[in-house]
């Protein structure tokens, strides 16, 4: 990927469509994060670059599994999300050949599709495990909505601890592409503007397709790990 020297690079990205918008409009709970404020969605991917373009090629739906080690939260739990009612594909392309990916290689996406809403009764946690690494070679934050909230400001952190290095606000229309094996990321929560405000948001992962976090021989790894430690 063509990054900054420090490891992330922000780029514009088109803007949502009707059918994209309103696919966040209809997002299940997410029963994992300890909250009421996250809505969520999740679906797997093979990457190929054909044809001058970045084809996603959806994969059969399995659960949604991180280790303790990058999720002190949810890590190590079988968590069973629905698959993503749209199509991905604009946005990805656009993103991937913004940001220079290897295109001599097949890759492994991950899509977590999330709505995190605020009211003056629901605090909008954005990132329920704090700062932290995903596990993952990339991760890319595409945001496509910001309605009537302020925060949500993303920071970059060394790996090895000490303040931020980097701060700033995604805004709708950007996304932004990290080397997720040299930082922590987190953010701060939304805070609505009046009654109630929320954020639609593309959380994404990628490694390359020989080192991919998916199927029934990666599960068993975390979970006999876990095992191994106790967790």
């Amino acid at each position: 990927m063509n990054l900054e020297p420090d490891g992330y690079r922000i780029i514009g990205i088109p803007a949502a469509d009707d059918t994209l918008l309103a696919s966040f409009d209809d997002m299940p709970l997410d029963q994992y994060c300890g909250g009421r404020q996250r809505f969520h969605r999740f679906s797997q991917y093979r990457l190929r670059f054909r044809d001058g373009h970045w084809q996603p090629e959806r994969l059969p739906h399995r659960p949604l599994l991180q280790s303790h080690v990058y999720n002190s939260k949810a890590g190590n739990v079988m968590r069973e999300i629905p698959p993503l009612l749209v199509d991905p594909a604009t946005w990805v392309d656009a993103a991937l050949q913004s940001g220079g990916l290897d295109t001599t290689r097949d890759w492994h996406l991950d899509i977590n599709q999330y709505r995190v809403i605020t009211t003056p009764d629901i605090t909008g946690i954005t990132v329920p495990e704090g700062a932290h690494q995903d596990g993952h070679r990339y991760v890319i934050i595409f945001v496509f909505r910001r309605h009537a909230i302020t925060g949500a400001t993303l920071r970059l952190l060394p790996v090895a601890g000490g303040p931020a290095f980097f701060e700033t606000v995604i805004e709708a229309g950007q996304a932004i592409i990290l080397d997720d094996t040299r930082m922590l990321h987190d953010a701060s929560p939304i805070v609505p503007v009046g009654d109630y405000g929320y954020r639609d948001y593309f959380g994404t992962a990628l490694n390359p397709w020989e080192d991919r976090r998916y199927g029934a021989e990666f599960e068993a790894r975390v979970l006999a790990a876990a095992a191994r430690h106790g967790q």
